[in-house]
């Protein structure tokens, strides 16, 4: 019976001479002899079937490691399907992950094509639709307080729905008196029942918000506070509630001191 080089090999199952050196290597495709004095490897018939099972277990997902456990047992039809379902749920909960992804993606791509028209640091009036939030009741009076308490909700998050993608954002107090702020929560704008356990949710009404974009960070930012305060002074303008905080990109500067890309709003009446 022919034996074949590693480049026909190569050639007729149209895998490069590399990965053939690779699977050899782990023990995935032995050649079935090696040349003793110039180390060639010869591959036979059998080993084309092989590469076709190679080929075809990548292709619904199988790692090199569980094909080559395939491959080496005489594994049941009923251990077959199993593989398959179990692979099958692990390719389900990559697509809800990749769509949860995507979705992130293209909120932020509005948020940050919103952001470019509008300007930032430049105040003006967004309308929003209604806009459901889970909140967290930690009250935050300093910058420490509140980092502690985000990771807090960070973990909380990552517990029940494995990935942070979510919107964060605060209900932020502030006394123009005294300029101060207090943080009275941390919110997420998810739709995902499980995290209602721990936090209430926060309906925020639909209507026209005095917004800003800016880069900052928290309780750095009193400066937009103020200018947004004296933006609804100067126009006699009435608000409904609290400040909204949206943080929108983490980032920091030059000198590693967080200037995150935010989002500050309150309602008018």
């Amino acid at each position: 019976m022919k034996n074949f080089s590693i480049g026909e090999m190569s050639k007729l199952n149209n895998i490069s001479i590399q990965t053939l050196r690779y699977y050899d290597k782990i023990g995935l495709l032995k050649p079935k002899l090696i040349n003793k004095t110039s180390k060639y490897r010869y591959y036979s018939i059998e080993e084309f079937l092989k590469v076709d099972m190679i080929k075809y277990y990548k292709n619904v997902g199988l790692s090199l490691e569980e094909i080559k456990n395939l491959i080496s047992s005489n594994t049941s039809i009923e251990e077959k399907l199993q593989i398959i379902n179990i692979q099958q749920e692990a390719l389900e909960n990559k697509l809800k992950d990749m769509n949860l992804m995507k979705n992130n993606l293209d909120i932020l791509k509005n948020k940050v094509s919103s952001i470019i028209e509008c300007k930032i640091n430049k105040i003006f009036i967004k309308y929003n639709e209604e806009r459901e939030y889970i909140s967290y009741d930690y009250i935050s009076n300093t910058n420490a307080e509140l980092e502690i308490n985000y990771r807090k909700v960070i973990l909380d998050i990552e517990k029940y729905v494995g990935m942070l993608g979510y919107e964060l954002s605060s209900i932020v107090s502030y006394d123009k008196t005294k300029e101060k702020m207090v943080y009275k929560n941390i919110m997420i704008n998810t739709s995902e029942n499980i995290l209602k356990h721990n936090g209430q949710v926060i309906v925020l009404p639909k209507g026209e918000y005095i917004t800003v974009y800016f880069e900052g960070g928290c309780f750095a930012n009193k400066n937009y506070y103020k200018k947004v305060t004296e933006y609804i002074n100067k126009n006699n303008i009435k608000v409904n509630g609290h400040f909204h905080e949206i943080y929108i990109i983490p980032q920091v500067n030059e000198d590693g001191k967080e200037n995150t890309l935010m989002q500050l709003e309150i309602l008018k009446s």
